[in-house]
């Protein structure tokens, strides 16, 4: 219900016409980073709203999430961001919106302090694999890292916007409780979220795994 609330406060169609406008005046005037931006932003969002959807492909969202990570090196070009995914996974059923903003507050919190330092670049590492019936995202970040009770807090804490608690009870909520995302971080050294999902291939049955 959180979810539907966010992807209404956005006119799609307006968007994509502002997005293709800004693209075809960027290439009229010779500005291939703008226009660049431009795509990036109508791809994200294209793939975040999914026709109104609630439930996507790897596929798609893996080109959410690598769209996101384009706009972000534009933002911050300083950051390492890589993706690393098993694309036999693509195939699979899953949340749409469950990946950006785990890496959002990697970004937010985790690296906010790396960008103008001349210590180790900030980096964040995104990768997807399956394991016997299972699926799991990893996102990490080289940043601050959290205090235990930050940490353990992380997925129940109330905050505003769509964050990490909307995401790991939505995972719950389709698919029960042994999913969902776990952390685990240490101040100094960084932070690393993995998510746990179930395959599922179109309509069929969920196969449950070992928690």
């Amino acid at each position: 219900y959180r979810f539907q609330i966010l992807q209404s406060q956005i006119n799609p169609h307006f968007l994509y016409n502002c997005l293709s406008m800004i693209n075809a005046r960027a290439l009229r005037c010779d500005q291939p980073d703008i226009s660049k931006i431009a795509r990036l932003l109508s791809t994200f969002y294209r793939t975040t709203l999914n026709k109104g959807h609630s439930t996507t492909t790897v596929y798609e969202e893996w080109r959410n999430i690598t769209a996101y990570i384009e706009l972000q090196k534009i933002l911050h070009p300083a950051f390492r961001i890589e993706c690393h995914i098993d694309e036999s996974l693509f195939h699979y059923r899953i949340i749409n919106l469950i990946i950006q903003p785990l890496v959002e507050n990697s970004i937010l919190h985790g690296l906010s302090n790396k960008e103008y330092t001349d210590t180790e670049p900030g980096t964040i590492l995104i990768d997807a694999k399956a394991d016997q019936d299972c699926m799991y995202f990893t996102v990490f970040d080289n940043g601050c890292g959290m205090e235990a009770g930050t940490l353990a807090s992380i997925t129940t804490a109330e905050t505003q916007g769509y964050g990490i608690r909307n995401v790991d009870q939505r995972i719950k909520l389709y698919f029960g409780d042994i999913y969902g995302i776990s952390y685990k971080s240490a101040p100094g050294i960084g932070t690393t979220a993995v998510i746990k999902l179930p395959l599922i291939i179109e309509n069929t049955d969920s196969k449950s795994c070992t928690p």
